[in-house]
Parts: C-alpha cells; sequence; structure tokens
C-alpha cells in the first residue's frame, strides 16, 4: 500500500490569495503576481471557477498588447481541473502529470473553491513523506 493513499490533498492544498474574472486585465493580473508571487490565478464567475492563468501564460501575453488591452479570457485556459477535498493526494497528483498542468483548483463540497494545490504543494508532499513526517 503506498504511502500517499492515506494522505488527502487537502493537507497540502493552498490558500488562494487572489481571484481574477474574465475582464480582469493583463496589467493587474501582473500586478499581484509580483505582489504576491504565486504563479497561477483561477478565474472566477460568482463561486465557479471558469479558467487559470499561470504566470507563463501572463509572461506570453505581455508581447499581445499594451496591458490594458488583454484581460483574462483572452489568455485563460478554460475547464481547469478541479478536485474535491478529500481526494487521495495520490490521485490528484497522477492528473496533473497525466494531463501536464501545474495546478488544480480544490473544490469543497458544495462545489465553491477552497484552495489550490500546485506542483510545488506536490513536492512539499514528496519530501514529506520522503521524509517521514
Amino acid at each position: 500500500m503506498s504511502k500517499l493513499q492515506n494522505v488527502l490533498v487537502d493537507e497540502y492544498t493552498s490558500p488562494i490569495q487572489y481571484f481574477a474574472t474574465p475582464k480582469t486585465t493583463l496589467g493587474e493580473m501582473k500586478d499581484k503576481l509580483k505582489k504576491f508571487g504565486f504563479r497561477h490565478i483561477p478565474i472566477v464567475e460568482g463561486d465557479k471557477a471558469v479558467g487559470i492563468i499561470s504566470d507563463r501564460d501572463i509572461a506570453l501575453a505581455s508581447t499581445f498588447g499594451p496591458d490594458d488591452s488583454v484581460v483574462a479570457t483572452d489568455i485563460m485556459a478554460e475547464n481547469p481541473f478541479t478536485a474535491r477535498l478529500g481526494t487521495p493526494i495520490e490521485d490528484v497528483v497522477f492528473e496533473l502529470s497525466n494531463l501536464k498542468i501545474g495546478s488544480a483548483i480544490i473544490l469543497n463540497d458544495k462545489g465553491s473553491i477552497e484552495g489550490i494545490f500546485t506542483s510545488t504543494d506536490a513536492l512539499n508532499a514528496l519530501i514529506e513523506i520522503i521524509r517521514g513526517y
């Protein structure tokens, strides 16, 4: 039995420091990335995740034109991968690897956004498991 089977994604899910809407400008998103130092921005309508933008997406979009002329819907990946609280971390990490993506938006039982699980969170879990914490 894998040590990961008993570890839930909840234990390593990070709080989301910033959400954007589909109309949030590139300039605002760049400012938030710089201020907070995170690498993924969930795009929401109400309490539903409709997209996600990575720091790489923002860097590429900077070549599209002025920061105030590019909005989140122009560059977001639609239908972001989500997982529920209580999901084994092993399952979430497998899907991140399988889909070749860097994050999962974590939802609670009501379908509302609870946090984000990133490849960095997965590496932190791996370190703890290897060290036997």
